[in-house]
């Protein structure tokens, strides 16, 4: 995504935080800067109904390209988070931002399906799946960041790891860092 469509949806959403249901919207940002610990997963529930009444053409790209929307979006959230704590542009900040999670709830439309539903070309759009789970498998985490030491050359290598499907988007980043 490039910079001026990642600033213009950043606006966007900064704009619906200031116009429709402020109050709202606001005491949630107080409660998560409250609770923000560094620690605890954080996440701002907005309501598709909300975005849908301020601007039903952003509700529509919102369900249809969710990853769009995702990045600048939790951007402005954590901003705000930054700020009602006061820990902006700190070490704390950081920690605080990959904590800081986006919801969404509302009346997804026809983007509203249950388990049978489900069909490959909904991949990549938004949508809420309701059903009842009668049989569950264990699900194996995926490795996310790797870190490893070369003994030979005395660095370590930090290995960030992302798949398609997640809102960063990112291949991968090796970052080395040197031991002292």
């Amino acid at each position: 995504m490039d910079t001026a469509s990642h600033s213009d949806h950043k606006s966007q959403f900064t704009a619906f935080l200031d116009t429709q249901h402020r109050g709202e919207y606001d005491q949630q940002i107080r409660e998560m800067a409250k609770a923000a610990d560094g620690r605890t997963s954080q996440r701002l529930l907005v309501s598709v109904n909300d975005i849908r009444q301020f601007d039903p053409k952003l509700a529509t790209q919102l369900l249809r390209q969710p990853l769009r929307f995702l990045a600048p979006w939790t951007e402005v959230v954590t901003e705000r988070v930054q700020y009602a704590t006061g820990k902006k542009n700190t070490s704390e900040s950081i920690s605080l931002a990959a904590r800081t999670h986006l919801g969404f709830i509302g009346t997804f439309g026809s983007h509203q399906v249950s388990p049978r539903e489900l069909r490959a070309s909904q991949l990549g759009t938004m949508v809420c799946v309701e059903g009842v789970i009668t049989r569950c498998s264990i699900t194996r985490p995926k490795v996310v960041r790797s870190v490893h030491w070369c003994a030979s050359t005395q660095q370590l290598s930090l290995i960030h790891i992302s798949e398609p499907t997640r809102p960063e988007r990112i291949a991968y980043a090796v970052v080395w860092v040197k031991k002292k």
